[in-house]
């Protein structure tokens, strides 16, 4: 302590307080300073970082988190014994973003992050934790089945997937850069197609751990359903008859069905104009149709009355 005067004590501390001090004469000492604050120079601890989430990958985990204001860099702690302590493995001087690799895919990991500056280390971060899995494999037995204006497209299930992409082309087999359909399910639709365009498609398998490789492609190739056939004639003998019709443009085959009024109806597949239907009972009208066939579907001409001849 220094004495100032016969009865005045200044105390002088780093801590500002304004004391005004008046000794029994009335005499004012010295105005003394106490105020709270940090040594000049320091620098406050930064705060906590939030927002950690961690995103699995296979054999991997990306960490990201809000910067926190004044931090110059961050520790990373990471446990799989459960949420993370100061005594936990350290992953020093990293960034959001950081991608934690070398894991075990089906082993969860836990996370906590803190900031560091010149002023110390924060407390942890809220934990968060997060499971690598392996990428599913490929698809398998992709088909296509067309109809008018659109394609259906079914394909085997992936072990572990989530969902699965479909990529499609009009230029031969799709690439990962093709068009994409994501999230699409077997019996996936693809409609609103242009008939007689050829399409091409690939299915992969997706999961937390990342994106299959392209499966097998096939190519399909939507149509108009046909029309019905017309002007169906028939010459009539004893026991048979002979059917002509017009060809119907887009069809691919075309198939007969006949009968007696009142009898199951019998269908040929695969005729064609100028067909002839024998092995027939004499003197018996049949009633007999045609249709046009093609992928997306069949349409099937009036029936027309034949009598055989007696």
């Amino acid at each position: 302590m220094k004495h100032l005067g016969n009865n005045t004590t200044v105390l002088r501390i780093c801590l500002v307080l304004s004391i005004a001090v008046f000794c029994s004469c009335g005499v004012k000492s010295e105005k003394a300073s106490l105020r709270t604050s940090l040594p000049q120079g320091a620098v406050d601890i930064a705060a906590v970082p939030v927002g950690l989430t961690a995103t699995p990958g296979s054999g991997q985990v990306t960490l990201t988190w809000t910067a926190s204001t004044g931090a110059t860099t961050y520790n990373l702690y990471v446990s799989t014994a459960g949420a993370p302590t100061a005594a936990s493995t350290l992953i020093s001087d990293v960034s959001p973003g950081y991608v934690h690799n070398g894991l075990t895919n089906g082993t969860t990991y836990f996370y906590a992050v803190t900031a560091v500056n010149a002023g110390g280390m924060s407390a942890l971060s809220n934990p968060v934790s997060a499971t690598p899995v392996d990428i599913p494999a490929s698809p398998t037995d992709l088909t296509a089945v067309v109809s008018s204006g659109q394609v259906t497209l079914t394909w085997s299930l992936s072990p572990g997937a989530s969902a699965y992409n479909l990529y499609v082309s009009t230029d031969g087999a799709p690439t990962l850069a093709s068009t994409k359909l994501a999230n699409a399910a077997s019996g996936y639709v693809h409609d609103g197609l242009t008939n007689d365009v050829t399409y091409y498609y690939a299915v992969t398998a997706i999961n937390d751990g990342g994106e299959s490789a392209l499966s097998v492609p096939v190519s399909a190739t939507p149509v108009a359903t046909p029309t019905a056939p017309t002007n169906l004639a028939a010459v009539a003998g004893a026991d048979q008859f002979t059917l002509t019709w017009d060809p119907v443009p887009g069809a691919a085959s075309y198939n007969l069905y006949f009968g007696t009024a009142g009898s199951q109806v019998t269908k040929v597949n695969g005729v064609s104009s100028g067909y002839t239907r024998d092995g027939l009972t004499s003197g018996t009208t049949y009633y007999v149709s045609v249709s046009a066939v093609n992928a997306s579907g069949e349409a099937t001409s009036q029936s027309l009355a034949v009598s055989t001849i007696q």
